[in-house]
């Protein structure tokens, strides 16, 4: 996707200077003329995201929330928010969306049509449409989207410090080395160990190495990213295959109480958190239990088949079922896995953020037993 800038004139031949986001020239062009639009000139401005990030959709409905509660329409809240920010991306995606809304497209599918939006969002706005709830579903979109930021900005706050340490140690290892290390060896090699004169040889080559190895992850990741393997992969790494199938769950438990908050019935609702998870093996089981829905069984009966679902939450959907109150027990079960998410989340970025730090401090370690340790003794035999 990228931006084009364009000038055009208008059915009655009024010139229009705006800009709209294409996958290329020629459907900016088609984009023009659905819009009974002359062009004049379309000039590609930079390349666009197919996403934005999470921080700013919430803001973005943020907004939205606050103004539809003032009374603004929809399409006005959405002009008032693209003047205030400045990110120009997010300005583009904004006005072709109001000018969508304008035009009268429905809500759903101009949400649909940015192609910037996650399935979810955009399933439970044309939910709303059909129910009459637009501000109540945008209230669940915040809370989904808030308990996401969550989550992230705790993994990000716990790793930041540590892994800026550990490029500060590294970038000492290379540049003692580099510098100090070759004057070591002229002071006297006979009283430098061999495993200094090693790190001597390899270290100041490490740049070189990174490049390479970079090179090379850059070509697997994109292979693998290609054949879509790499979700499989995670399950198995330890830990962090545990923290990503403990997210993959919560989204689906979560998805299906908005989807229910937002009043959809259970088997659309199961079908917008087919669209959320992104696991191969649990959309292949979530497509089991949509076929045996179908098929007549209970919501219970078919979750209990779910390799990575509890047999306490299979009870309680069991018990939310019979009572009529699933909406009440899938809540209860979101907010547990949520808390559960969180712990692993504390447990991963610890492991992780102690780990760096003991490799920043091994690293320092090095340097001064391989550098200046001879260094130290070389000066007390002059001294002598």
């Amino acid at each position: 996707m990228a931006i084009y800038k364009y000038s055009a004139l208008s059915s009655d031949g009024q010139r229009k200077n705006s800009a709209l986001i294409a996958a290329n020239m020629q459907d900016a062009y088609h984009a023009l003329k659905a819009k009974k639009l002359v062009p004049i000139s379309i000039s590609r401005r930079y390349y666009a995201s197919k996403r934005i990030s999470i921080e700013d959709t919430l803001l973005f409905f943020m907004h939205i929330n606050f103004q539809l509660a003032c009374g603004v329409t929809i399409d006005g809240a959405i002009d008032s928010f693209a003047e205030s920010h400045g990110d120009k991306f997010l300005n583009i995606v904004l006005l072709r969306l109001s000018d969508d809304l304008k035009s009268g497209m429905s809500l759903g599918e101009a949400f649909e049509n940015c192609g910037v939006f996650d399935r979810v969002t955009v399933g439970l706005l044309k939910a709303s449409e059909k129910t009459g709830n637009l501000t109540e579903v945008i209230g669940t979109i915040l809370v989904f989207l808030k308990l996401q930021s969550q989550w992230r900005n705790s993994l990000k706050q716990m790793l930041t410090y540590p892994t800026f340490m550990l490029c500060i140690a590294f970038v000492a290892l290379v540049f003692c080395f580099s510098t100090l290390g070759p004057q070591i060896i002229a002071l006297g090699e006979n009283s430098v160990s061999g495993l200094t004169r090693l790190a001597i040889e390899i270290v100041p080559k490490i740049p070189e190495l990174f490049v390479g190895v970079l090179f090379i992850s850059v070509v697997v990741g994109l292979y693998v990213l290609k054949k879509g393997l790499w979700r499989d992969m995670l399950i198995h790494i330890p830990i962090i295959g545990r923290l990503y199938i403990a997210l993959e769950i919560w989204m689906l438990f979560k998805t299906l109480h908005i989807g229910l908050e937002a009043r959809l019935n259970f088997i659309n609702t199961l079908t917008l958190a087919m669209d959320a998870i992104k696991c191969p093996m649990l959309r292949r089981d979530l497509q089991v239990i949509h076929d045996k829905l179908l098929a007549g069984y209970s919501i219970s009966d078919s979750f209990s088949g779910m390799q990575y679902v509890p047999t306490s939450m299979i009870i309680a959907l069991s018990v939310g079922e019979k009572g009529n109150n699933l909406k009440d027990s899938l809540k209860h079960i979101s907010d547990s896995l949520y808390n559960d998410l969180c712990r692993q989340v504390k447990v991963l970025g610890r492991v992780l953020g102690h780990g760096m730090i003991l490799c920043t401090g091994l690293i320092f370690l090095f340097i001064i037993y391989s550098l200046f340790q001879p260094l130290y003794d070389y000066i007390g035999v002059v001294t002598f």
